[in-house]
């Protein structure tokens, strides 16, 4: 069984998911908790570290639910409050409303700097939604660094400030090198990193969200504390800068840090070059899909995610998320290259390493679109496609109700309300979804369709049972 500890020590055996959230938002904690059971685990409970933001979603919740009071006003009256920290505040509505507010931006390739909307986390707030600043964080490295305690207060026992920051889970082994041998250690606490740096404990921990990144650390044997702040998708600023400060204020050897930053970005975009090289060289691009777009339209949908629309405009298909649109190109076969639709429009040249690979039924029919969305799984994910639904007015529906033989056997139409059921003795009753005038898709039956067949005096007399084993034909009773 998966306790507290766990949660907060990130040793569950189930990895970030973060697309989940990120992709498919929610405003509902409970929508998006009900979404863990359904995220695959890497591996076993308590065998390796791996950070997971739904698991301080889950801390968050139990929070409420011991104190029967939402996230939001624990966080109100039990930090805001005690630790002087009146202008943070938990969401983009606040954030929008304060004086002085940062904005968040993205700097391209090319050096072009462009502003980035807020990302509204919604119902993941536990996870990261607090908006503050720099004088109001060292607040809270006050309270830690004084074992918990704030202007005389306890905020933080002094108990669990103790564990917070001592190893429960090492995240790998970073041994000391040559040129470091003085930097080594990374553990896993109480949601802080743990790390020897030049010799000094090091409690830190990172952030990121669209637009901004952060970095807050404190050397406990040192009293001394460091909160970086910037607003710059992916900065390395926070990491660098707080390495500086650290040199000066732990008075240690000063390393030019943004020299060292600088050649290891170098290396690293030589060997992303090369390996993209390699991929080129030996990918082979087959012929083009046999499939026509209209094929691919449909609701896909996954369990631990969400669901997101493919539609078809001009000849060209388009993946419909909630907070984003991709045009998505023919690679070869069923596999599709993804483009990011911007107000700028869309640039081709901007690939990413993610692709649409569309999978078929035993009747042929694309079935599914598989998504490498969590790189810590070996396998890609599954979103099974609900093909497109039209409307049938009720006068027509109530037309196709009856008995109908086949083989001997009597099949039943009949309405359940509005929905059209069809039960063979002996089976579940299959739900059926009308996707053109007079044929229909089963909702939990891959590959099998319903066909009804109108006469010339416009009454139904036949029902055809599409089934990947053959077709068969059903007669009116």
């Amino acid at each position: 069984n998966i306790i507290v500890r766990d949660l907060i020590s990130h040793r569950t055996g189930i990895p970030r998911h973060d697309y989940s959230w990120y992709l498919f938002p929610s405003a509902s904690k409970d929508s998006l908790l009900q979404r863990i059971q359904y995220h695959a685990p890497f591996a076993g409970l308590r065998e390796k570290w791996y950070y997971n933001n739904f698991m301080y979603l889950v801390q968050g919740v139990i929070a409420e639910r011991i104190t029967g009071k939402s996230w939001e006003e624990n966080i109100r009256e039990r930090f805001f409050g005690p630790l002087n920290m009146s202008r943070s505040n938990l969401h983009i509505d606040e954030l929008e409303k304060s004086t002085n507010a940062a904005f968040g931006y993205t700097v391209h390739e090319d050096g072009t700097v462009e502003k980035v909307d807020y990302y509204r986390i919604g119902g993941m707030c536990p996870a990261g939604s607090i908006n503050s600043s720099v004088n109001e964080m060292s607040n809270w490295l006050i309270t830690w660094i004084n074992g918990g305690k704030f202007n005389g207060q306890q905020i933080l026992t002094e108990s669990y400030v103790r564990e917070a920051m001592s190893s429960q889970m090492v995240i790998d082994a970073s041994l000391p090198s040559a040129e470091f041998p003085d930097m080594h250690l990374a553990n896993y606490g109480f949601a802080w990193m743990l790390s020897s740096y030049r010799g000094h404990y090091e409690v830190e921990h990172g952030g990121a969200i669209d637009g901004f990144r952060a970095s807050t650390a404190f050397y406990p044997s040192d009293s001394i504390g460091i909160v970086i702040l910037a607003n710059e998708n992916g900065s390395p600023i926070p990491s660098l800068v707080r390495k500086m400060i650290a040199d000066r204020m732990l008075e240690t050897e000063k390393t030019d840090w943004i020299e060292l930053y600088n050649e290891q970005k170098k290396e690293r975009e030589e060997a992303k070059e090369e390996a993209k090289e390699k991929v080129e060289e030996s990918a082979s691009r087959g012929p083009k899909s046999a499939h026509a777009p209209v094929d691919f339209i449909g609701t896909y949908t996954h369990p631990g995610y969400g669901k997101f629309e493919i539609t078809l405009k001009d000849d060209s298909l388009y993946a419909n998320l909630k907070l984003m649109n991709f045009y998505l190109r023919n690679k070869h076969y069923d596999v599709f290259e993804m483009f990011e639709v911007k107000d700028s429009g869309i640039d081709t040249t901007e690939q990413g390493d993610l692709y649409f690979n569309f999978s078929t039924n035993d009747a042929g029919e694309i079935s599914a679109v598989h998504l490498n969305l969590e790189q810590a799984l070996d396998h890609p994910l599954e979103f099974k496609r609900i093909p497109k639904t039209i409307h049938v007015d009720k006068a027509v529906m109530e037309s196709y109700v009856g008995e109908y033989e086949v083989s001997g056997t009597t099949v039943q139409v009949y309405l359940k309300g509005s929905v059209l059921i069809l039960y063979v003795p002996g089976q579940p009753e299959y739900e059926m979804m009308a996707t053109e005038k007079h044929k229909f898709s089963f909702k939990t039956l891959d590959g099998f369709k319903v066909e009804f067949i109108e006469s010339a005096d416009h009454s139904i007399r036949e029902m055809k049972m599409i089934q990947p084993n053959g077709t068969f034909v059903a007669k009116r009773k």
